[in-house]
């Protein structure tokens, strides 16, 4: 019978395994972690949050991107104290409570014999058998978790079999209900992007390959669509416009495009002498002084 893991954390405390939080604090009187390490994973990750909100608000695609790598760079800034630190926790009672559910689920599934009729009782489990499989079933997922396979269906390989994702036997020539989780997880993610690219223009390339990127650029567009529908026939009545520092042309005629106001800055410079004074920055960008 399978145990709730709450029930098994419950159980795994009493034999003295210790919570999240109690390792934490150990690791910090033994040396092995400190309050600042901690405190940066906090920080790094709240930053990462913060900024991946942030670039839903940006308008010029040079922006998006350096924003993208911001966020990259903070990733692999912490990359090693993350991994200490799972290292920490690998003993905890929440990893061995959620362990011991899963061991419990794996058993659940494996059977004596080929026709799968009898199924195995803990008597016959042989615990180094069943650690290894453990082993390769774990390795199976890390490899081919979702990131991956969402990178695989925007690979050059896979870019010519979009069109059919949503057809498994012209893909794999099986049906559906004989395809594996992992080839159902492909196919799905292939028909999101067919379906993006089909219905999307004005995808940068930069984001073509990048699944988290792709999806966000689309959301983008989406609240975007929204903003525009409500606002511009306010922006249109109005003498306002927006000044983007950093926009290519193919970014203003963009913004153009979507009725937005636009002022090149770069061109009402030179216009003026290649000089302008702050009354004529305010008035450049429609700003009420008062």
């Amino acid at each position: 019978m399978l145990i709730d893991t709450e029930e098994r954390k419950v159980e795994v405390q009493k034999r003295g395994i210790p919570t999240e939080e109690q390792a934490i604090k150990e690791a910090i009187e033994r040396g092995d972690w400190s309050q600042e390490d901690e405190q940066y994973i906090l920080i790094a990750q709240s930053k990462i949050d913060a900024l991946t909100k942030a670039v839903d608000q940006l308008k010029i695609t040079a922006q998006r991107k350096a924003q993208y790598e911001v966020i990259k760079e903070l990733r692999a800034q912490m990359k090693d104290r993350d991994e200490t630190r799972l290292l920490l926790l690998a003993n905890t009672a929440e990893i061995v409570s959620s362990s011991m559910a899963y061991n419990d689920f794996l058993a659940d599934l494996l059977y004596i014999d080929k026709k799968f009729v009898t199924k195995i009782d803990d008597s016959d489990i042989d615990i180094t058998d069943f650690n290894h499989l453990r082993v390769l079933q774990r390795t199976a997922y890390i490899k081919f978790d979702d990131f991956s396979i969402s990178k695989a269906a925007l690979s050059d390989f896979f870019k010519p079999i979009l069109q059919f994702a949503d057809d498994p036997n012209k893909v794999f020539g099986k049906p559906i209900s004989e395809i594996s989780l992992f080839q159902m997880k492909l196919l799905s993610y292939g028909n999101l992007f067919h379906s993006i690219f089909k219905n999307v223009s004005d995808i940068p390339d930069f984001v073509k390959k990048d699944p988290e990127a792709l999806i966000e650029f689309v959301n983008q567009r989406d609240n975007d669509g929204k903003v525009s529908r409500g606002a511009a026939e306010s922006r249109k009545s109005t003498s306002g416009a927006s000044t983007f520092f950093g926009a290519s042309p193919e970014d203003i005629q963009k913004l153009k495009d979507s009725d937005e106001r636009v002022v090149d800055f770069n061109k009402e410079l030179k216009k003026r002498g290649g000089s302008m004074n702050m009354r004529e920055m305010i008035e450049l960008c429609g700003v009420n002084e008062n």
